[in-house]
């Protein structure tokens, strides 16, 4: 059994068992979207295993943003059941595979465990399961362990990170322009953003929010944002990525995307309108908790361990089948207390 996790917002781990892959994402349990907080900075999901269950585990690879503080902390990712230690190196800058191996320490076990960049683990999550042999990788949003975002080149089993943005701030920038229009500097507010946009009208708002197509002005940002503003804030930042792209040495005929600023369906479609690629890859688990899929596919390939087929790794129904009748589908649906949708 390999295990990957997410420590971050987005709380999450990935479990490859031959050919069975689950992701099971915090936010459907806690019902809290985007799932943050303490505990999403320890191994506490890792509580849901026997001891039993953690001797069949024939690794664990962890990507967080925050890892000068697990560092800091002396590797102790202890939750409020368990004992977690992870004893190894961190992973560096320089590291341009992006990972760096230990072990994690719990009930006497000593499991062997990596760490892997935040945003290597964004471009296993997506190259890996694309349907494409040779691809360019960009890995955006709101910043990770190095920087904000990446630029990677794939070829079959292997990533390499060609280009780190350690100044754009793309996704950030959008991140704290939804929190100026709903006047809250906790949660996450972009998706309603984006809605937005699209009933503004882009002409009749001449402000200029980034700073050189990347970072947030900040004192137009603290007036009065209309309608119009966010339509125009929206097309800055869609310019503004596609400017990266373009900005970039191409070396393949595909772009796969991964991070949170391709959840933003507006400027997929751009991407993908633009032809300035022939086909354009991004995973329906896109932003951080995509990273414990990449984290554990990135384990499989590290380790020579077959990967689950692409055929299921693509799929946005990551975890067992279940067989229900029409009628038994309707009562669960009834019985939930939720609005009834007909799904069928």
């Amino acid at each position: 059994m390999i295990i990957g996790i997410n420590l971050n917002h987005d709380y999450a781990y990935c479990i490859i068992e031959k050919d069975n892959i689950h992701l099971r994402e915090i936010e459907r349990i806690s019902r809290i979207r985007h799932h943050w907080n303490d505990s999403s900075y320890t191994l506490s999901l890792l509580d849901d295993f026997s001891i039993a269950e953690l001797r069949k585990v024939k690794a664990i690879y962890i990507n967080s943003p925050k890892i000068d503080d697990i560092k800091s902390k002396n590797g102790c990712l202890s939750s409020a059941k368990r004992e977690y230690i992870f004893i190894g190196d961190f992973v560096k800058k320089s590291d341009e595979k992006g990972i760096s191996y230990g072990k994690i320490i719990v009930e006497g076990l000593e499991i062997f465990a990596a760490i892997v960049s935040h945003y290597h683990a964004h471009a296993a999550s997506t190259f890996f399961v694309s349907p494409y042999e040779k691809a360019d990788i960009l890995c955006l949003d709101g910043g990770g362990d190095f920087g904000y975002g990446g630029w990677f080149t794939g070829h079959n089993n292997s990533i390499k990170l060609v280009n780190r943005y350690l100044d754009n701030q793309l996704g950030l920038s959008y991140h704290f322009f939804s929190h100026k229009v709903y006047n809250s500097n906790n949660g996450f507010f972009e998706s309603k953003v984006m809605a937005i946009a699209s009933y503004g009208i882009k002409e009749l708002s001449k402000k200029q929010y980034l700073n050189n197509d990347t970072s947030l002005n900040i004192s137009l940002s603290d007036t009065k944002i209309s309608v119009h503003d966010i339509a125009q804030f929206q097309f800055q930042f869609e310019q503004g990525v596609l400017k990266l792209i373009q900005n970039e040495k191409k070396q393949n005929q595909y772009l796969c995307c991964a991070g949170g600023c391709f959840l933003n369906v507006s400027l997929n479609r751009l991407i993908a309108e633009s032809n300035i690629y022939k086909g354009v890859f991004i995973p329906p688990y896109t932003a951080d908790m995509g990273t414990a899929i990449g984290c554990a596919i990135y384990a499989c390939i590290d380790l020579k361990i077959k990967l689950p087929s692409k055929k299921i790794l693509e799929t946005a129904f990551l975890g067992d089948n279940i067989s229900v009748s029409a009628i038994e589908l309707q009562e669960i649906i009834m019985n939930s207390g939720d609005e009834v949708i007909n799904l069928l």
